[in-house]
């Protein structure tokens, strides 16, 4: 099973639940994708999935997270984009981040 919070080249971390998109469901793949032209060109981080938080932030370790943090953060949605049905998992997510002292309310 793939996991939400998975290693990115660009930003050290991202957390996907998907890397599916509404037009690619709905068969209308946008021509400029770059998760596309990865998936054409064989990159297998972009293979198409769907997952669901399974508490990672939780077992980060502290140098990953401030890594992030001196990073820019987490960043969310980097292969795939955001859906409603998503919500419970995201909040688990950021209810997490608050527990490990990641960011404040």
């Amino acid at each position: 099973m793939e996991k939400a919070i998975c290693i990115n080249d660009k930003t050290v971390r991202s957390f996907d639940l998907s890397t599916n998109c509404i037009n690619r469901i709905n068969g209308k793949e946008c021509l400029y994708c770059y998760v596309k032209a990865a998936r054409d060109n064989n990159f297998n981080a972009k293979k198409i999935y769907e997952t669901n938080y399974d508490g990672q932030v939780l077992r980060m370790k502290k140098n990953t997270i401030d890594r992030l943090n001196n990073c820019g953060g987490l960043r969310m949605f980097s292969f795939g984009d955001y859906m409603p049905h998503m919500d419970k998992d995201i909040k688990a997510m950021l209810d997490d981040c608050v527990k490990v002292g990641w960011v404040s309310r």
